[in-house]
């Protein structure tokens, strides 16, 4: 089997490592919260679910992956949808997605077209981390699994880093003990762990992930001992040593495509294909829940629903954190600044003073009047 872009690892069972986990938050989720905004979004999802589907049938486990490696950094905001910066060659400038356990997720192109077909109804109205929701719970429904309505009411983080990846997503190859320690990080527990661990009933893993299960496994044990032999043969010719590094083993092996509690009875005859899923079984504090799906669908399927609405519950920007991004590899441009206000205008400056007049020229005095000439003399006597 051959499937290019599925993961090493479906780890769909939500094993957190995380370093620093938000906690769970429902106080603004609701299952109506688009009824008014987008009341025929979860028709419009079913019927583009099914043409997804109907495209590649691999996408269906793709989109529950992508939904819990979402969950699994820092709680579901679409950041695992966000691309890298244009050219970034550091860790610092890469994105989740880009992390090496990130390289061989599938169905980013599934989720811009189901996001596609949200924005031409309601415009701006749902976040890409409902829509991932969303099309995870579908997929469960359309593979045969439990019918159920996840909270809604999710905005889109605006962050996403590489090293938050590294440091939280999990390996296959972790003990119980981590792997409670990383639930417990997140408010989820061991029962947890084991429920959704059962996700893996319609998962994939690369070869990679469990040679060391098959071959040269110890110096005394060249096949992991709590792996069954036949199974072990039967990997070996899907898997040779130089296998192709695309080739994929189904992780429930005896029905691959369908929901249900299988998964839990293949761990019971030691024939889960993770040492990660067969520790749930030879471990004595979680092998009673093991023993009680492989028998009891119903239980396993109520007790998903309950922990996978957990799950999708941690960390959720709500209100008015995030934003709701138009197109869910990228964040929305920032809006343009609002134009600067005109400057005041200028004072006039003010008039000059009215120049003084000149005063007038003085005027010129009278002259002087003419002497009188003096009065005759009286002639002699």
């Amino acid at each position: 089997m051959d499937r290019r872009g599925i993961s090493s690892v479906f780890y769909v069972c939500a094993i957190v490592w995380a370093i620093s986990a938000r906690p769970i938050q429902s106080t603004w989720l609701s299952e109506d919260y688009y009824s008014a905004e987008c009341p025929d979004l979860m028709q419009i999802m079913k019927d583009a679910m099914n043409v997804t589907a109907e495209n590649d049938p691999v996408n269906l486990p793709a989109l529950l992956r992508l939904f819990a490696h979402d969950a699994m950094v820092n709680g579901v905001d679409g950041s695992v949808l966000l691309d890298s910066k244009p050219g970034a060659k550091l860790p610092a400038d890469k994105a989740e997605k880009d992390a090496p356990i990130n390289l061989s997720l599938f169905g980013f192109e599934a989720v811009e077209f189901l996001k596609g077909e949200v924005e031409m109804a309601c415009p701006g109205v749902v976040s890409c981390a409902d829509v991932l929701t969303i099309a995870a719970q579908i997929a469960v429904e359309m593979t045969g699994g439990p019918v159920y309505q996840s909270l809604l009411g999710r905005r889109d983080g605006k962050v996403s880093r590489y090293q938050d990846a590294v440091a939280q997503l999990p390996t296959e190859t972790m003990s119980l003990d981590q792997l409670n320690a990383n639930f417990a990080s997140m408010g989820l527990d061991q029962n947890d762990l084991v429920v959704l661990s059962g996700a893996h009933t319609i998962g994939f893993a690369h070869c990679e992930s469990f040679a060391k299960r098959i071959y040269n496994f110890s110096s005394t044990d060249p096949i992991d001992p709590t792996m069954d032999w036949t199974l072990a043969d039967q990997l070996k010719h899907v898997c040779p040593q130089k296998a192709d590094p695309n080739t994929v083993q189904a992780l429930d092996i005896t029905t691959i495509e369908t929901f249900d509690e299988n998964f839990y009875f293949n761990l019971q005859i030691n024939e889960g294909i993770l040492a990660s899923d067969q520790i749930l079984y030879t471990s004595e504090t979680t092998s009673p829940l093991v023993d009680l799906f492989a028998v009891d669908k119903t239980a396993f399927f109520d007790s998903f629903v309950t922990s996978m609405i957990k799950l999708g519950n941690i960390g959720v920007l709500t209100g008015t954190q995030g934003e709701i991004r138009e197109v869910c590899s990228v964040v929305n441009p920032s809006p343009p600044p609002p134009p600067s206000p005109p400057p005041p205008p200028k004072a006039s400056p003010p008039p000059p003073p009215p120049k003084a007049s000149p005063p007038p020229p003085p005027k010129a005095s009278p002259p002087p009047p003419s002497p009188s000439p003096p009065p005759p003399s009286a002639p002699p006597a």
